[in-house]
């Protein structure tokens, strides 16, 4: 049976605004991006609903071919 890579999104996601101390953009970027899973936010609606696309098939090798 044949396996494949899919990218899938929800139609719904949370976002939100951080106030990061920090001494540059990129210091403050890495910052959030360390603490990501601590913040909350609001639900939001994706018009565009769940999608999910195929990307590529990918080969498999059984053992002695």
């Amino acid at each position: 049976m044949p396996n494949y890579k899919v990218y899938w999104s929800k139609r719904y996601h949370v976002s939100g605004i951080a106030k990061i101390e920090a001494d540059s953009v990129t210091e403050a970027e890495e910052i959030v991006r360390e603490h990501i899973g601590d913040y909350e936010g609001p639900m939001q609606y994706d018009p565009h609903g769940d999608t999910v696309s195929t990307l590529y098939e990918v080969e498999t090798y059984k053992r002695g071919e």
